[in-house]
């Protein structure tokens, strides 16, 4: 058998810095959806919508988690070995990825030209997707809708504030020809205009906007919004797809611009597995807490999530009754998993599957099941299971390695759809669950659902003077309480804390003795989250290395349950005018170990994770409490996911790039933003354990010189009087004494 060659590394090198976008845009096989920043944004079909990192030549598909560079890009979506990756992509003379400088953000310019009439729009609108003609035309009035361009194209007008005199911020195209050559399987043009304001839709206000309402696009919204023509005091909002950003700016914009929280979000994306995952970040959340104390909650508000296809409906009793099992829970299980799909695809947002769902590989395709086999492996585990017993529901669901936080949520959904099907409120359908709203309409409209006679609320349209409070919503989130059994002392803990990690000795006893660290029965360290005199939630650090059961990094690492959204463990030290955010305690601890003598009226906040969120809420709290923050330093990682998380606060519509600075409310001085990344480290973790060795070194140098202090040139270190020899080459005055004065010289 003839030996495979394996491919010389520099011919890797220039395969994987292939330009991704000049490949796509060679290749033909994707279509561009819209341009922000340094971000391209491109429909495929089958895969849906993509971005391309144009100054890293990076791709990443949000549906699915999927990233990486061109080679990785060939692999996902045209399924190609490496080697065959490697090969197509210097088959051809594919230009090299070049070094794309960033771009000065251009405001939105509204280039169409629109055309007098809006006739072939109006027609697409009502009779081809057949939403309302009442709605339509008064969007067309108001100037929400226009017609443009050569193919006649309708044009979703985006204004800053949802109403017809706001200012414009952006637009969408939607096609009215239908050719499946040019625009694949949907059929007609689908596209976002140049340089639309971040995290922003196709939004219209009515009323005071108590609740919101969030669609992947603009027909979807249009179609809610034509089965409920009653609607009034809400927001309407097209996301473009499922885009976290979205939700967070429409919460936060409302406010800002209307004086009101939403008293509920409702989650109106489609029935389908990137719908699915999406809805489960929100709906199985306890709730976001408003700077007032107050609860909002997000609602689901799927289109067909209650259907059931009659022939697994079918199936479902059969299997209960030969295993005496409610043939509600077989159904719950079997929805949660893979929304009744006949795939192995996970749809829910925890990546939690075992009886129909499996974690699928990298650029594995998802495969048709034995749907009969997986329904009784399926019934034969629950025999014993009570799914009235929350207990024993948890104890079934139970899954290794998956967060506690997660797994309740996950069983939160099970017994969701359990409630739901043993109170009859599913619906047996004859044909697969309806995907989308638009779908929703045009099913009504055949079967004479709709009351026809309903006309348009037009008051809507006009903001009332009222001034929405909100209201406590009843399903309100638990209370933090601290359900861990503490050790007899926390002698492992500091030891731990100390001599794996190298923080300060002192650091970690003060933390130990006032309680903001504990160590429970299982020996792991527990931060605990103060605020004002409350503990509000905690993270749990393990002091056992093992990799299959904590995956890569061999690390327990997670948030207690109910913890606080959107807050962390923090330190204030003196009166707080600088705030330092970092991803976990540890990385807080190193920096402080660090910088101990450097660091005066500050607070160090852990974000547990990359959170913008917890960013933006402690410096509305800290303002609102009558507080001062002169400087934020994000202290983030040297890797891609502190890159991402800078770039994506760079987005936000408060940070002013050109001053790197935060501009708030009237009444606040602008804040000063920093980044403070590690120097010789990935993180502050591995700088600090770098710079210990290399005071080691610098130390060792020092006894053997010491003696003949009196007879070469010497000088004594201005911040710890260490005596330091000063010479040219080896270790220097900055490399010996920084971590002894915990500063950087």
């Amino acid at each position: 058998m003839e030996k495979v060659q394996k491919i010389p590394p520099e011919l890797i090198d220039k395969a994987a810095n292939v330009d991704i976008i000049e490949y796509i845009q060679s290749e033909g096989n994707g279509g561009l959806l819209q341009k922000m920043g340094k971000y391209y944004q491109y429909n495929f079909e089958d895969h849906g919508t993509i971005r391309i990192d144009s100054f890293k030549n990076y791709f990443i598909h949000n549906a699915t988690g999927e990233a990486g560079n061109a080679i990785a890009f060939v692999r996902y979506f045209e399924g190609l070995s490496f080697r065959k990756a490697v090969e197509k992509l210097l088959g051809n003379e594919y230009e090299p990825a070049v070094k794309r400088k960033p771009e000065k953000k251009k405001p939105f310019d509204y280039y169409f030209k629109d055309k007098k009439t809006t006739a072939k729009a109006r027609k697409y609108l009502v009779e081809e997707r057949k939403l309302d003609a009442e709605l339509i035309d008064t969007l067309i009035a108001k100037g929400f809708i226009r017609q443009a361009g050569d193919e006649d194209d309708i044009i979703f007008v985006w204004t800053e504030n949802g109403k017809e005199n706001g200012k414009v911020i952006g637009a969408a195209e939607q096609g009215t020809i239908r050719d499946h050559d040019r625009f694949g399987s949907r059929g007609t043009k689908k596209k976002v205009a140049a340089n639309v304001t971040p995290n922003t839709g196709f939004n219209v206000v009515l009323g005071t906007p108590k609740k919101l309402f969030l669609f992947e696009a603009p027909i979807d919204a249009l179609s809610f919004w034509s089965n409920n023509k009653h609607l009034t005091d809400c927001r309407i909002v097209s996301m473009t797809g499922v885009q976290n950003g979205v939700v967070r700016h429409y919460i936060a914009e409302t406010y800002r611009q209307y004086g009101v929280f939403p008293e509920n979000v409702y989650i109106g994306v489609d029935n389908d597995p990137a719908g699915q995952r999406f809805a489960d970040k929100y709906v199985y959340d306890p709730g976001y807490e408003t700077p007032d104390g107050k609860t909002l909650s997000y609602k689901p508000l799927l289109v067909g999530d209650h259907q059931i296809p009659e022939w697994y409906l079918e199936k479902y009793k059969e299997l209960a009754q030969e295993h005496f099992i409610p043939w509600e829970i077989l159904a719950a299980i079997h929805k949660a998993e893979t929304n009744l799909s006949d795939t192995n695809e996970i749809t829910n947002g925890f990546k939690i599957g075992r009886y129909f769902g499996k974690h699928l590989k990298a650029r594995e395709k998802p495969s048709v099941i034995d749907i009969d086999a997986c329904l009784g492996r399926c019934a034969i585990a629950l025999k014993d299971v009570s799914p009235n017993s929350r207990a024993s529901l948890e104890s079934f669901l139970k899954e290794e390695n998956v967060p506690t936080d997660e797994m309740l949520s996950y069983v939160d959904k099970v017994e969701h759809y359990y409630n739901l099907y043993v109170g009859q409120g599913f619906e047996a359908v004859s044909e697969q669950p309806l995907k989308d709203w638009n779908e929703k309409r045009q099913d009504d409209l055949q079967h004479n659902r709709l009351d026809l006679t309903e006309t348009l609320n037009q008051e809507g349209f006009m903001l009332s003077e009222e001034f929405f409070e909100l209201q406590q919503d009843n399903l309100q989130r638990k209370p933090f309480q601290y359900y861990l059994s503490n050790a007899d002392n926390a002698e492992h803990v500091y030891k731990h804390l100390v001599n794996q990690y190298g923080l300060d000795k002192e650091i970690v006893s003060a933390l130990l003795q006032k309680g903001m660290i504990r160590e429970d029965s299982y020996h792991r360290a527990v931060f605990l989250w103060g605020k004002q005199g409350t503990v509000v939630g905690g993270d749990i650090l393990g002091t056992e290395f093992d990799k299959n059961r904590f995956g890569k990094e061999g690390i327990e690492r997670k948030v207690m349950a109910n913890s606080k959204d959107h807050y962390g463990f923090n330190v204030k030290i003196g009166k707080p005018e600088t705030v330092y955010f970092f991803t976990n305690p540890v990385e807080l601890m190193s920096f402080w170990t660090l910088y101990r003598n450097q660091i005066q009226n500050a607070k160090l906040m852990s974000m547990s994770g990359f959170d913008q969120d917890t960013v933006m809420r402690e410096l509305r709290t800290t303002l609102r409490a009558g507080g001062r923050i002169k400087e934020m330093h994000l202290c983030v990682s040297r890797d891609s996911d502190g890159m991402e998380f800078l770039d994506q606060f760079a987005q936000h519509p408060l940070y002013q790039a050109d001053q790197k600075v935060l501009k708030t409310a009237e009444g606040y001085e602008d804040i000063k933003i920093k980044s403070n990344l590690p120097r010789f480290g990935k993180n502050w973790s591995d700088e600090l354990q770098v710079k210990r060795e290399r005071h080691q070194k610098g130390y060792a140098i020092l006894s053997k010189t010491a003696t003949t202090a009196t007879s070469k040139r010497y000088r004594a270190c201005q911040h710890c009087r260490t005596l330091v020899r000063c010479w040219s080459g080896g270790f220097t005055l900055y490399e010996i004494c920084m971590l002894r004065s915990s500063l950087i010289i």
